[in-house]
This record gives structure tokens, C-alpha cells and sequence, in this order.
């Protein structure tokens, strides 16, 4: 599990004894809640947290150095209780939700859009993985749907559950817990080789958001660019969905780099992304919503659900706010990347 002790260790070593000119794609939320604040005093660019939390973008003013990346947890959540609330609006909502900003955020969106549908919220605490006692709470309450706040340990967790009480709900989970191999590698290793989840089968049927196109979007031209980078610079090594949402960081940040120019600085970098940020093309299924007022990361996501031969779209891409505005159908063009797959070019 994450370890913010580790973490404010290693940063302060980076930011004092190597002198880093910023740091990329910090993970995780409690673990970034640990540095978030030091990185500012320090005035150390905190660029494009790989977390959804609302912390990285709200306040700028407050911590003008770091900037989100993937849509925050309340987007998300709102995207996922519009499309329940248009299509099971007499459905029984329950929330498993991992006690911390990713799990208080996505209870906060669903909440907006679904009120008193949602008729129970079961907590897990970071680094607890019994879960029996949360996912027998959840079946108490007899929900039609559980919506899964959580990273994919948990989901592989509570699917293992799941199966022993014999409870099947639709699950829908967070973007962030829900990759096939991962999870069905973590399903395998967690039931000691009883539970069988070639491919990721275990979550066939689940539903989840995306926000980039990935490995079952086969003919989507970026992930026809990355599956080229990886044959040729991944060792070997399989393509993951993982790897996929990295290189399109860093074709993000490229992107930033080329466009504050060879004069570099700290103070430049922050000006470019508040500046042009809004304007960055790339694989991302929405702009992203960088200004002075706002550091947040791209701004929407579509439904989609996981099935054995690929995934089933389910909504366009949708965009909303933090706060109580609508969520209403993306009409932004997807960009193409340049024939040499290099930003810029």
C-alpha cells in the first residue's frame, strides 16, 4: 500500500539533496496529501498528480505549483450517477468507497445526481484487507448497484467477497480500480490460485469510465501510437493500460516543455499550463481545464462496460463541473496524433 512517510522522505531527498527542477505524476492521494504542501513552499513545480482529487486543482492560489491531470473523483462520479439516474432511476445505489479524498469525492458527485437513491456507503480503511464486514454491510441493504471508489487491490477485494456471499449486484467502479489484468492477476493471487480471471474475466460486465482510449480500443490511432513505442522500447515486457495512461502523461508534459521554450524555469512552466494548458492536444477525450483560476486536469469521461471482446460504449463523453452544474454531452473534436508521434512535430 501507499506509505506517505516514504513518500515525504523520498520528495524532501529529491527536492533538497537533488535539487529536481519539478516533480511529474506524483500517485496516489494520501500519499501526495504528505509533499502537496511542502512542494509549494518550496516553489518545486508539482506537475500532473496521477490522483483525481479535488486538492490538486481547486485552489491555486493556495498552491499555485501543482496541477491535476486525470478528471478529478466528483466528475467522475457525477458522469456515473447521470447515467444511472437516466437509466435505473428506481435503482437501489450502494457506495464501497476507500476512506480518504478518493472515496469522500466520489460519494460527494454521486450523491448530486442521485439523492436518495444511494442506500448505503461501506468505508474501508488503506492497508485493511479484510473487507468482509463492509461488503456484507452493502448486501444488507440490497442494492441493485454498487459504485466502487477504490483502487484495484480493493476491487479484486471486494469481487473475492462478492463471490462468497453470493452477492451480484452491478458493480461499477472508479477508472482508477477498474484494469482487467491487473485486477484479475490481484483476483488470482488474493484466492490463492482459486479464483480463475484470465484476461481480467473476473470484471467482464463491470462498468467504468474512461477518459483516454486504451488497450481495447485497438483501432483509436493513439493507442495504435503507444502499442508502436512499446514494441519498440518495452523490453519485451506486455502493454498495460498502466502504461498506456503514463505515456500519455508525458505526452502531456512534452507538449508543456516545447511550448515554455529553451529559456526554462519554474515561474515559466506554471505560466504555460495556466495559459495554454486549456489548449493542449492529445489523447485525452476532453480538454483539460487548466487557467489561474483553475488547476484541475481533463474535465470528462465516457461510460463504458467491460465484456471479454473488448469494451461497450455506453454515453459520449461527458463533462461537468465540481460543484452542482449539469452534466451535458462533450461536442470537443478527439485529437489525432501527428504522423511522427512526436508532440509539437
Amino acid at each position: 500500500m501507499y506509505n506517505p512517510t516514504n513518500t515525504s522522505n523520498v520528495v524532501r531527498e529529491l527536492v533538497t539533496r537533488e535539487q529536481v527542477f519539478a516533480l511529474f505524476g506524483g500517485l496516489g492521494t494520501p500519499t501526495h496529501n504528505a509533499v502537496v504542501d511542502y512542494l509549494n513552499e518550496e516553489k518545486v513545480p508539482d506537475l500532473m498528480v496521477s490522483s483525481g482529487s479535488q486538492a490538486w486543482g481547486t485552489e491555486p492560489k493556495k498552491r499555485p505549483m501543482t496541477f491535476g491531470w486525470q478528471p478529478d473523483y466528483v466528475i467522475e462520479a457525477k458522469v456515473i450517477g447521470s447515467w444511472i439516474k437516466e437509466n435505473k432511476p428506481d435503482a437501489k445505489v450502494a457506495v464501497f468507497a476507500q476512506d480518504d479524498d478518493l472515496g469522500a469525492d466520489g460519494e460527494q458527485g454521486l450523491r448530486q445526481q442521485l439523492g436518495d437513491q444511494v442506500v448505503a456507503v461501506a468505508k474501508y480503511t488503506p492497508g485493511n484487507t479484510d473487507v468482509a464486514p463492509q461488503i456484507a454491510q452493502l448486501q444488507a441493504a440490497k442494492p441493485d448497484i454498487v459504485v466502487g471508489f477504490n483502487v484495484p487491490s480493493y476491487t479484486a477485494l471486494s469481487q473475492l467477497v462478492s463471490k462468497r456471499l453470493n452477492f451480484t449486484p452491478q458493480w461499477i467502479y472508479t477508472n482508477v480500480g477498474a484494469d482487467k489484468t491487473l485486477v484479475g492477476g490481484l483476483l488470482e493471487r488474493f484466492s490463492e490460485g482459486k479464483v480463475k480471471a484470465a484476461g481480467g474475466s473476473a470484471l467482464d460486465g463491470v462498468m467504468t469510465t474512461q477518459y483516454i482510449p486504451n488497450l481495447e480500443n485497438s483501432d483509436d490511432p493513439w493507442t495504435q501510437l503507444w502499442q508502436k513505442v512499446w514494441k519498440e522500447h518495452g523490453n519485451g515486457k506486455p502493454l498495460s493500460n498502466y502504461k498506456i495512461y503514463g505515456m500519455s502523461q508525458a505526452y502531456a508534459l512534452t507538449q508543456v516543455l516545447h511550448a515554455t521554450g529553451q529559456d526554462l524555469t519554474r515561474a515559466g512552466v506554471v505560466k504555460t499550463l495556466e495559459q495554454q494548458g486549456a489548449s493542449l492536444e492529445g489523447p485525452q477525450l476532453s480538454p483539460f481545464r487548466y487557467s489561474a483560476d483553475s488547476h484541475l486536469g481533463i474535465g470528462g469521461v465516457r461510460m463504458i462496460e467491460l465484456g471479454p471482446d473488448g469494451s461497450k460504449q455506453l454515453t459520449k463523453v461527458r463533462v461537468t463541473d465540481t460543484a452542482d452544474g449539469p452534466v451535458t454531452d462533450s461536442d470537443e473534436k478527439h485529437a489525432t496524433p501527428p504522423a511522427s508521434g512526436i508532440p509539437g512535430s
